[in-house]
């Protein structure tokens, strides 16, 4: 992490797996959470891009775990993402990952032969609902896949490939929405760009910090199909996925309230770094947007535990 004039960290990754392995948190105020490593990696079973609360601020279940991006640059496919398999060497989307910021929503800078994509990642504040944003600088327009990875499960547990997952996508103008455990709410994506119907299983992704920890460690998720879009330059666009229904307002919108909500914790300079980087770093911890105010014990597994909750 540098030390600058900000509360916010920032890592210079410039292709180093090493340096991507650090973990990161984002939170809605309400008991959903995004988090993962800064490779996008995932080392443990509590990662994922939306791990939703669906009795705020209790019963988490991870619902989009991964968010898989490719872009096509002057017809060369870059594949963004970084997933540990069986026997192999991590795939290398991290090698193009340039830096982290959480400043304060998450945000991946990625050089590219061509140009720049960044991407942030910002959870719409008391809802379970998270705002993927891309905006690509360079000189052409480029074309972006995003595939969504579901796991669908309590976030203690793993999800193995089954044949009772419900393959129907419905599609609407501007959603998609998929309900492939009946056991759980539908999940609604919000875009603007072509969806490509192609439900399956992917399989045997591997954390290794359960591998460490000596429990299970394999997990098969499932993906609806893809999204495909232009992305025009120094535009954004955006992905929206939520639990049930999408949230009101634009995404821009959203991601702009859910970026003051947080910056709003900071005392502001006039106080110590230590202050601000605590006073920062307790929001995590505050559910003040659930229906029943609570403190959350602590991350990744705890919830609002008695005993927990009061020392933290």
């Amino acid at each position: 992490m540098t030390i600058e004039d900000t509360v916010w960290p920032s890592v210079r990754v410039d292709g180093d797996l090493q340096r991507a392995r650090t973990e990161w948190l984002h939170t809605n105020g309400a008991g959903a959470y995004a988090s993962s490593t800064i490779a996008q990696m995932h080392t443990r079973r509590y990662h994922g891009l939306l791990v939703a609360a669906l009795e705020p601020p209790r019963r988490r279940h991870v619902i989009l775990s991964h968010m898989d991006a490719t872009l096509e640059v002057s017809s060369v496919r870059y594949d963004l993402d970084t997933h540990q398999f069986p026997g192999v060497a991590p795939t290398a989307g991290y090698r193009f990952l340039a830096r982290f910021d959480q400043d304060p929503l998450p945000r991946w800078t990625w050089q590219l032969p061509g140009g720049v994509l960044d991407q942030t990642v910002g959870l719409v504040r008391g809802q379970n609902a998270v705002v993927l944003r891309y905006v690509w600088k360079g000189p052409f327009p480029v074309e972006l896949r995003a595939r969504p990875l579901l796991a669908l499960r309590p976030f203690h547990t793993l999800v193995r490939e089954h044949g009772s997952m419900l393959q129907s996508v419905e599609l609407r103008q501007g959603e998609v929405r998929v309900r492939p455990v009946p056991a759980l709410p539908k999940v609604v994506f919000g875009h603007q760009a072509t969806f490509i119907g192609s439900p399956d299983w992917w399989r045997r992704f591997e954390y290794l910090v359960e591998q460490e920890r000596g429990l299970d460690f394999q997990e098969d998720l499932w993906t609806p199909g893809m999204f495909s879009m232009q992305l025009v330059p120094n535009t954004a666009a955006y992905i929206v996925a939520a639990v049930e229904s999408l949230p009101e307002g634009a995404p821009s919108q959203l991601i702009a309230t859910a970026a003051r909500a947080l910056s709003e914790r900071d005392p502001g300079a006039s106080r110590s770094r230590a202050c601000r980087t605590l006073a920062v770093a307790r929001d995590a911890f505050i559910a003040d947007q659930a229906p029943e105010p609570s403190i959350i014990a602590g991350y990744p597994w705890f919830e609002v535990w008695g005993r927990d909750t009061l020392i933290a």
